[in-house]
C-alpha cells in the first residue's frame, strides 16, 4: 500500500501492477489445486458406490431368507425388484453389471457358486462380487 507525501498519512491504495501480482498468484494456486481436489473427489465417489455395492451383495443372503423367496441371480434379476420392491443388488449410477455364473440364493439360507462383474463408466474400474457355495460368502476383488 502506498502513502502520501512524507507527514501527510494520507492512504491512496494497492497500485494496478501489485493487483495483477496477486490475482496472478491466486490463479497459480487455482490452477494447480483444483484438479488435485477433483480428482480426489471422483476417487471418493467411486469408493462410496463400491461400499454400497458391496454392502447390498452382503444383505442378500439375509434379504432372499427374510422374504422367504428363492432367487437366481442373473442377467435378467438384477434388473427387476424382489417382493421387498427392491433390487437383489443395489447398482449406483453409471456402473454396469454382468453376471459371469448364475448365483443362486435359497430361502433356507443355501448358496450355489456364482459371480458378476461390475464396471464404473468413468473410471473403467472393474469389480467382482463372488458368492460361494454353500456358505453364502461375499468376496469383492478388484480386476485388473
Amino acid at each position: 500500500m502506498r502513502t502520501g507525501p512524507l507527514g501527510a498519512g494520507r492512504l491512496t491504495g494497492f497500485t494496478l501492477l501489485e493487483t495483477l501480482i496477486a490475482l496472478a498468484i491466486v490463479a497459480l494456486l487455482a490452477a494447480v489445486a483444483l484438479p488435485n481436489m477433483a480428482r480426489r473427489l471422483d476417487t471418493a465417489f467411486a469408493d462410496a458406490d463400491l461400499q454400497q455395492l458391496g454392502s447390498s451383495a452382503q444383505g442378500l443372503p439375509a434379504r432372499v431368507a427374510t422374504l422367504g423367496i428363492d432367487l437366481v441371480l442373473d442377467q435378467k434379476a438384477l434388473a427387476l425388484a424382489l417382493p421387498d420392491g427392491n433390487p437383489p443388488i443395489d447398482i449406483p449410477p453409471g456402473w454396469t453389471a454382468t453376471v459371469e455364473t448364475a448365483a443362486r440364493f435359497w430361502h433356507s439360507t443355501a448358496c450355489a457358486a456364482g459371480s458378476v462383474l461390475f464396471t464404473q463408466a468413468s473410471t473403467g474400474q472393474r469389480w467382482r462380487i463372488t458368492v460361494a457355495r454353500a456358505t453364502c460368502a461375499i468376496g469383492v476383488t478388484e480386476v485388473a
